[in-house]
């Protein structure tokens, strides 16, 4: 995409647009895991009768 902002075929706005959108999906979908990782560990743990 970066050389396509270069060769005047994609617009500067869209190419910044997208790489904040990237940007955000990434960074929500870390902490969306990791506000998953704990429940879904002590489920793990109380399904196989750790806890």
């Amino acid at each position: 995409m970066t050389d396509d902002v270069v060769s005047g075929r994609v617009s500067q706005p869209m190419f910044m647009r997208t790489i904040t959108w990237l940007s955000l999906s990434r960074v929500g979908g870390t902490v969306l895991a990791q506000a998953l990782l704990l429940p879904s560990a002590l489920l793990v743990a109380y399904i196989a009768g750790v806890v």
